[in-house]
């Protein structure tokens, strides 16, 4: 196995085991942003096992990020 095999065999496993692989779209439930404008976001990465980074649209419609546990995150079917 060279170094590119390597890496798409350790892309692969990344995918499976994470609930929300950054690109995600998302919607959150919970708690959210105090600020939250849209009920809508992207996740950016994971921060940690049950938590990510989510990029999200605030109240004055500027983009902002914020960590957020995974168990307040669900799926978004978008149009």
């Amino acid at each position: 196995m060279n170094d590119f095999d390597a890496i798409n065999v350790l892309r692969v496993y990344r995918n499976e085991k994470t609930i929300f692989p950054a690109g995600t779209i998302i919607r959150f439930r919970g708690e959210t942003p105090e600020d939250l404008g849209h009920n809508i976001g992207i996740v950016d990465r994971e921060t940690a096992l049950a938590a990510a980074l989510v990029d999200y649209i605030d109240k004055a419609g500027f983009p902002q990020q914020a960590v957020v546990a995974i168990s307040n995150l669900e799926k978004a079917e978008v149009e």
